[in-house]
């Protein structure tokens, strides 16, 4: 299972570019819709915290003085780290303290008590606004993904194999996502009730989850030619284990290489379409595996 895992690997670890194309498109038309919608966001805010001044007899300068601070304050925040500053910047109670904070340096220390009150409303519906528009990229982001998933699994499991049927590709598919919702289900309950314990539960459902892959294997692909105990051997079990897990750590190796030397949101665009072929390259290896098995008697 070993030479298995790692000949799979190296051929296939290419269509890692194939499915970086498909984010790399979900991003773009995510960007085109969210966009001009979160620019809308944005002036309707700025129109209502306009009108919070007025209301408070703000004159002109001082707005324009606020709104300076305020832009001085947002390009000084840590950059380099996207994610966690955008994570900031849509947040409604870290909005109200910058605001507050831009009011002081402004002069309008005795005003901001009341400038303060009458935004509440309005950074409460542009954070909500935000939310939904996060959803919204994101719902793209991911359907874009799983086309480049079932696409490049079914061109390279039809290449390992020769041949494939539709419906039991179908079948395996759904397996597979079985076991990777129930192993994510355990690990959302169990890592909390024993945080020390973390690496020990990790290994332990990875380790029913190669077991299942196998299992999968054989039920869709075996047929009658392939017996459990074919497959189920120390020498496959620890195999296809090891060879996963050095898969898995050499991707996860790559992605912290781009988290320290450039930032969060680069590790994040290169770990989707990377832990996605990883996973196909898993899923297929073993199915090559049973099926190549079962042709040979």
């Amino acid at each position: 299972m070993f030479k298995v895992g790692w000949k799979s690997y190296k051929h296939n670890i290419w269509h890692f570019f194939t499915i970086l194309g498909f984010v790399a498109l979900g991003a773009i038309i995510a960007f085109s819709i969210v966009f001009p919608l979160f620019k809308d966001s944005v002036n309707t805010c700025v129109n209502g915290i306009n009108n919070v001044f007025k209301n408070n007899q703000v004159d002109k300068t001082t707005i324009d003085r606020f709104y300076g601070i305020f832009a001085d304050k947002v390009k000084a925040l840590d950059w380099s780290n996207p994610m966690k500053t955008l994570e900031q910047l849509f947040n409604a109670d870290y909005l109200t303290k910058l605001i507050k904070q831009c009011l002081i340096d402004s002069g309008l220390t005795e005003q901001q008590d009341a400038i303060i009150n009458g935004s509440k409303a309005v950074l409460a519906t542009f954070v909500g606004t935000n939310a939904k528009l996060i959803v919204t990229f994101t719902s793209i982001m991911l359907i874009s993904s799983l086309i480049g998933y079932i696409s490049i699994r079914f061109v390279i499991q039809h290449r390992e194999t020769n041949s494939i049927s539709v419906i039991r590709f179908i079948l395996s598919l759904l397996f597979s996502l079985v076991l990777l919702i129930g192993a994510s289900t355990l690990c959302y309950f169990l890592v909390p009730k024993w945080p020390k314990g973390f690496y020990l539960i990790m290994a332990g459902i990875y380790l029913v989850e190669v077991i299942g892959a196998l299992f999968n294997a054989k039920i869709i692909y075996g047929k009658h030619k392939v017996k459990i105990k074919d497959i189920w051997t120390i020498k496959n079990i620890l195999g296809y284990f090891v060879i996963n897990a050095l898969m898995v750590g050499i991707s996860l190796g790559i992605i912290a290489i781009f988290y320290f030397l450039i930032n969060d949101l680069a590790s994040i665009l290169l770990a989707i379409p990377l832990l996605i072929i990883t996973s196909i390259i898993i899923d297929t290896t073993a199915n090559a595996y049973v099926i190549n098995l079962a042709n040979s008697r």
